[in-house]
């Protein structure tokens, strides 16, 4: 073997002697010894010759399995960024700037970065947006959305027509609640980037969440548009399209989800969800099955496979899927509601009242739950705790409970 040979114009006169005198092999492999193959630290299940040529080979098993490392929070490097070169950097201009942006792009330093990339930036007031766009994505991080706000506004003083920059302003807005604004900022990027299917993406969310569902219908369907294998623009428009009282669109809108991506598991449930509110039960369950299979820790998915599952008079089903449910989130007042609903519908009415309680207790203001209750106690004969919550579920928002409420008490007063 040719290195074998190499290492062997060296060691060749002493060899000999070197065996007989240690416990050396007499083996002639000088490469596998002293440049073994071995396992890397940074890549599983890879290989590579070791070039460190060690005297001698390490005891310990090289090419062992390794755990694969994931960095976390906990593991990650939080402390000063220094320079490796050149060292030391210029006392001034770009390289202390630069030096600053290291602190906190990683959010390594992210408190003492903040502060010297401030400093920095107020002695040398660059024309770079982009500095201006760092110090607000640090603000963010740190929690402060007011100051990253004032940072990403420096930057679009910069570069107006960034549309990446006026987005993260729009974010730092609404984070504090000024909607109108932060719309404004988005309006702005779509003008500097009209066919950017992202930034109509954003408006779409903002307005989703300001209950603007005319506009909200039409910012997502503009972004499908741009971006025909963008699937949460389609699952979105699905899920407005519903809203408005429009199942076939919204039919239509979720499946072009899940024709980019099968498995999207928020696709397959809302088509799910759509489908049992419209009677459709035969692909009900294969729907839910799927996204959770993708997404197990979804707790009102299962909420909503569990009324599925009940109207197909799967009741054993329903109340497996709310028990995990509740597993998952234990805070969940519409998964404790809906399994009273079950266990009261199995005359477990004792164990059904416990439930519509807990629910309660967990949303007061939850008159679908007292409605419940209030049937669940007039069943045990409770009618004073019966009237008290069907009264309290005859004066909340929902007109189709308010009167089945009313309903009822109609029968026990009578």
């Amino acid at each position: 073997m040719h290195y074998n040979a190499v290492c062997r114009q060296c060691h060749s006169g002493a060899f000999d002697s070197l065996v007989e005198a240690t416990k050396h092999t007499s083996a002639t492999d000088c490469v596998g010894c002293h440049m073994p193959k071995r396992g890397t630290d940074d890549v599983v299940h890879a290989v590579i010759t070791d070039h460190l040529i060690q005297r001698r080979k390490p005891s310990r098993d090289l090419l062992a399995e390794t755990p694969e490392f994931h960095e976390t929070e906990e593991t990650a490097y939080h402390g000063e960024v220094v320079p490796y070169y050149p060292k030391p950097l210029a006392p001034t201009g770009g390289d202390q700037l630069y030096l600053a942006v290291a602190q906190v792009e990683h959010e390594s330093n992210l408190s003492q970065g903040i502060e010297q990339l401030t400093r920095e930036l107020e002695k040398q007031k660059p024309g770079n947006a982009e500095f201006y766009l760092t110090l607000g994505g640090a603000w963010r991080s740190k929690g402060d959305a007011s100051k990253a706000v004032t940072a990403y506004e420096q930057a679009v003083e910069r570069d107006p027509r960034s549309a990446w920059t006026l987005r993260r302003l729009a974010d730092a807005l609404e984070a504090l609640g000024q909607a109108p604004r932060a719309a404004d900022a988005l309006n702005r990027a779509i003008q500097a980037a009209p066919d950017d299917a992202r930034g109509w993406y954003a408006l779409g969310e903002l307005y989703s969440r300001a209950g603007r569902n005319a506009d909200e219908i039409r910012a997502f369907r503009r972004s499908a548009e741009l971006d025909p294998d963008l699937p949460e623009a389609y699952n979105n428009l699905g899920s407005a399209l519903a809203e408005t009282g429009n199942p076939k669109d919204a039919e239509m809108a979720f499946l072009g989800a899940l024709r980019i991506q099968p498995d999207f598991a928020d696709a397959q449930a809302n088509l799910g969800t759509l489908l049992a509110s419209q009677g459709e039960l035969a692909q009900v369950a294969d729907h839910f099955e799927r996204s959770l299979k993708a997404k197990p820790d979804n707790a009102m998915a299962r909420c909503n496979f569990a009324v599925a599952l009940a109207h197909l008079n799967r009741l054993e089903d329903a109340r497996r899927q709310l028990e995990l449910a509740l597993q998952t989130d234990p805070n969940l007042p519409e998964a404790h509601e809906l399994l009273g609903s079950v266990l009261q519908n199995e005359n477990h009415v004792d164990a059904a009242i416990g439930e519509y309680q807990e629910s309660l207790r967990l949303r007061p203001e939850f008159s679908r739950a007292d409605l419940d209750l209030g049937t669940a106690l007039a069943e045990k004969g409770d009618t004073k705790g019966a009237v008290e919550h069907l009264r309290r579920a005859a004066s909340g928002p929902d007109p189709a409970v308010k009167q089945r409420a009313l309903d009822a008490l109609k029968q026990l007063t009578r």
